[in-house]
């Protein structure tokens, strides 16, 4: 689920803020929305079998929860 969620991270969410000026806030919003739902399922997970997060995901995830406040109203 980790590694999932790094790949959607970098896939998404890292190449739209990295695309042009012309950034589709719409899809980032998304991407944000449902990186947040992925990190719940990794926090639910976490919770029948005990693992470390790494420590990468939890800047990814702190990054997102600080960014998604500027898409959400």
């Amino acid at each position: 689920m980790q590694a999932f969620y790094r790949h959607y991270y970098k896939r998404y969410i890292q190449a739209l803020e990295n695309a042009s000026d012309k950034v589709d806030r719409a899809k980032l919003a998304e991407a944000y929305q449902t990186a947040v739902v992925l990190f719940e399922v990794l926090e639910a997970a976490n919770l029948f079998e005990p693992l470390q997060v790494d420590q990468e995901i939890l800047e990814i995830n702190k990054q997102i929860q600080e960014k998604k406040k500027l898409y959400f109203p």
